[in-house]
């Protein structure tokens, strides 16, 4: 049945789904696409119109023109330079992406940018070689790390009209777009071997000063003997680069790699962190993925051994922050201006100020590598030096927009509206101790608040019942569920405030110092009152009554000790080498803990040897007691004056332990002592009709039920009584014992004698002596059974037995009680 329904549903879907793609196939091309294929990439601008595509492709002058045929978008692509080929696009199902293919077989693939934004390219500036050589760099380095388009500036930014410069597939012709593009990738790679400052090639007041229309600068390598003659050429009022010849500058970059050894640069290589060019191309690249996975490369490359292990964490994130956005007033960022010499040690300073330094050196790792960080000094003075140069505006594209968070931003409100908010006193500035005396505040009220929505959601289950266990719960969970929220809320609003490690610790340690305790104490209580619970649904005896006590003092012992390690997490205290110093002190340990730990050891071994359960009556020792619990340090035994006995599991485990509830039956034991004048034929009858009483007893069970002539005493005529009856309960065993002896007191009245004193007596008057009528009729009974062969001694035979099986009416007629299991029984006689 269920596979039918889940057909039915399937089919369904089929009619839905491509109704509801159909619905927004008008428009599902139109837009802004990032495209790549083998070796290159560009963005593609597509309309759709009904069915028919058309878009442009500028970084090579190209055009598409594509038929819609469902996902499906097939059509041809054509270039400014003649070249054309068809091409097979298929939409994903969330219309984001494509795959398709050039009719070479080769892939081509691309994703959305947005539903209809045009991809803006800014224009190089070429009014001088150092702009020109600016443009170029910035252009080539935004498109090593973003998107491929922008390497358009670039290309712009060289004179392809070179007759050096010549299409290897087209002889005689100018290069191809994709060959402009690889020969500007070349240039780039030569470039970024070197390092230089911009202000070393000439501005627009040094080519004034000269009519020339070609100038030369010499680049060297750092490190090496290596140099790199960069010549511009003057055309109308731009300056553009006049490389040399493909072959000449692919000569040059081997000379350049050979200080690698021969080897081009890895595409990631920058994240070994080799160099403070490397060091700062991390950071900043990353920096624009702070929140999708680069946070750990960010910090990798700041040296945070000055931070405070509390607040490490988020303290170098904020860290990341502030030095993401002075950098960004520091000005734009040229790569090929910061060192890149492998074997350099010197640190390298990248910006000096009063308020502090921005410095990269070189760090030794356990590896036995050297890695390039900002130093723990310069982190150090980030906030002061931010707060010098805040009015700075940021620099045009310098720093990624995701440097920036919320903190920035309210101080940026801040210092246009309110500057003297922003004033320090003591550790912190003005509006971050009115913002965390808010915070507070706000964070107890809505404790208050969720408390109760929360207690009274709770209250609206409970039945009337369970009105009493509702008012418990509450009064138990209230103060913990608030102090948590306290500290919770507390903790996560202070989190954005930006504080100085000096008051983040302690504000950060105190909070979830709270929420912590709090919670502990919350969860504590919790499971006192799911124990409660637990006993109350399946009962408060027996073995599951010990297991509960178990489990949920486990349970709480492992709450306590996780409440304390995450409370000294908080504040960052080595509790790890504690616990790896017990591996060392671990002997010491246990000789301290060993009574508390034979108590819990014990506590599980009664529970799996299951003596005793809670509710059981028994013996200990050599005294009496009901269990009314076992916990994991001891056991407590309600005594038979009503007060509680506490033992140590270890101490208790190791008593001789008496389970009265696991008995079955009954022992009843005695002897009854008859008069010396009883005569043998008395006796006999007494021995007989007891015997009898014990078979016929429906609370007795016959096997064994003896009663037996045991001897002649000092003062009596010993007959002992032994049977099992059948109740484990003690107040009915009394009850039954007591109907026993009244039957016994019966019997011997019957027969003629009597109980025996345990005294001497002197007779002082005539003794009346035994009933002669009585004794002779017990004897004439006797002689009787003598005659007939029915003497029922040493026992009764079996088919005597049968009958007088449960032929005694018990309880007794009259009583008042009605024993369910002899209550429709036949009143068949007496034998």
């Amino acid at each position: 049945m269920d596979r039918l329904v889940l057909c039915f549903f399937a089919f369904g879907l089929t009619g839905i789904v491509p109704a509801a793609q159909a619905q927004d196939a008008g428009e599902a091309w139109t837009g802004t696409w990032e495209t790549r294929w083998r070796g290159g990439g560009a963005v593609l601008h597509l309309d759709q119109n009904g069915k028919r595509v058309s878009g442009t492709y500028p970084l090579y002058s190209g055009s598409v023109e594509a038929t819609v045929e469902g996902r499906e978008l097939t059509g041809r692509w054509t270039e400014a330079s003649g070249r054309t080929g068809a091409f097979l696009f298929s939409l994903s199902p969330d219309g984001n992406s494509f795959m398709g293919r050039f009719d070479s077989g080769e892939w081509w693939t691309g994703k959305r940018l947005s539903g209809s934004h045009e991809f803006v390219v800014e224009p190089p500036n070429l009014s001088s070689p150092r702009e020109t050589l600016r443009s170029f760099l910035r252009a080539a380095n935004a498109s090593r790390s973003g998107f491929f388009e922008e390497i358009r500036p670039a290309l712009d930014a060289i004179n392809f009209a070179n007759s050096d410069l010549r299409s290897k597939k087209l002889e005689d012709s100018p290069m191809l777009p994709q060959e402009r593009i690889n020969y500007a990738r070349i240039l780039f790679d030569v470039l970024d071997e070197l390092t230089f400052r911009l202000w070393e090639i000439p501005g627009s007041e040094e080519v004034a000063l000269t009519d020339s229309p070609k100038v030369t600068v010499t680049i060297e390598q750092i490190g090496t003997e290596h140099s790199f003659d960069m010549s511009f050429v003057r055309h109308g009022e731009s300056w553009l680069i006049d490389p040399p010849s493909p072959v000449a500058l692919v000569a040059e970059l081997a000379h350049l790699y050979e200080r690698r050894g021969g080897l081009a640069p890895a595409t990631r290589e920058h994240l070994q962190l080799r160099n403070p060019r490397d060091t700062f191309r991390t950071f900043v690249e990353e920096m624009e993925h702070f929140d999708d996975g680069g946070a750990d490369l960010v910090l990798r490359t700041m040296d945070l051994a000055g931070l405070g292990p509390a607040v490490q964490k988020d303290e170098a994130a904020l860290m990341a922050q502030y030095l993401g956005q002075i950098v960004g007033r520091i000005g734009s960022i040229l790569y090929q201006e910061i060192p890149n010499h492998p074997d350099e040690r010197n640190p390298y300073v990248h910006f000096q100020h009063v308020s502090g330094d921005i410095v990269i050196a070189p760090y030794p790792t356990e590896e036995g590598v050297t890695e390039w960080r900002f130093t723990a000094e310069t982190l150090r003075h980030l906030r002061s030096l931010y707060a010098a140069i805040e009015d700075m505006p940021i620099a045009l594209g310098a720093v990624p927009d995701k440097a920036s968070s919320a903190y920035f931003a309210v101080r940026e409100v801040l210092r246009k509206t309110s500057p003297s908010l922003l004033h320090r006193f003591g550790p912190l500035e003005g509006w971050q101790w009115l913002s965390i005396a808010f915070f507070l505040v706000t964070s107890i009220f809505l404790a208050w608040l969720l408390t109760a929505v929360a207690l009274r959601l709770v209250e609206r289950r409970q039945s009337w019942a369970l009105a009493f266990s509702a008012r418990r719960a509450r009064l138990a969970l209230v103060w913990p569920l608030r102090i948590t929220f306290v500290g919770c809320f507390w903790y996560l609003k202070v989190d954005g405030l930006g504080l100085p490690e000096i008051a983040s610790a302690p504000v950060r340690g105190i909070a979830a110092t709270l929420a912590i305790a709090a919670g502990v104490w919350l969860i504590y209580r919790g499971l006192g009152l799911a124990g409660d619970h637990s006993n109350r649904a399946l009962g408060t005896a027996g073995q599951h009554a010990v297991l509960t006590s178990l489990i949920f003092g486990v349970l709480r012992i492992l709450v306590i000790v996780a409440g304390a390690l995450m409370i000294a997490d908080a504040w960052s205290l080595p509790y790890t080498g504690v616990l790896a110093g017990l591996g060392i002190g671990g002997l010491a340990f246990a000789l301290a803990a060993q009574p508390t730990l034979q108590n819990m050891i014990s506590g599980f071994t009664l529970y799996a040897d299951c003596p005793l359960s809670v509710g059981d009556f028994c013996r200990y020792g050599d005294r009496i007691g009901t269990v009314e619990q076992i916990g994991l340090r001891s056991t407590r035994i309600r005594s038979p004056d009503r007060t509680v006995v506490s033992i140590p599991n270890s101490e208790f485990a190791n008593l001789q332990l008496e389970n009265f509830a696991k008995r079955d039956r009954m022992l009843f034991r005695t002897t009854l002592g008859l008069r010396y004048e009883t005569t043998p034929d008395q006796l006999r009858f007494v021995l007989a009709e007891l015997r009898r009483l014990l078979i016929a007893h429906p609370k007795v069970d016959p096997d064994p039920a003896r009663i037996r002539f045991a001897g002649i005493g000092a003062y009596s005529l010993d007959v002992e009584a032994f049977a099992y009856v059948a109740t484990s309960d003690w107040n009915e065993f009394l009850a039954i014992r007591e109907d026993i002896y009244l039957r016994i007191l019966d019997i011997v009245a019957e027969c003629g004698t009597g109980f025996a004193f345990p005294s001497q007596t002197n007779y002082l008057a005539r003794d009346h002596g035994t009933d002669p009528g009585l004794t002779k009729q017990a004897e004439s009974t006797v002689a009787r059974w003598r005659e007939m062969g029915d003497l029922p001694f040493p026992h009764f035979p079996e088919d005597v037995i049968g009958e007088l099986s449960n032929r005694l009416d018990y309880p007794p007629k009259g009583s008042n009680y009605a024993d369910p299991n002899t209550e429709n029984r036949a009143n068949q006689g007496d034998h």
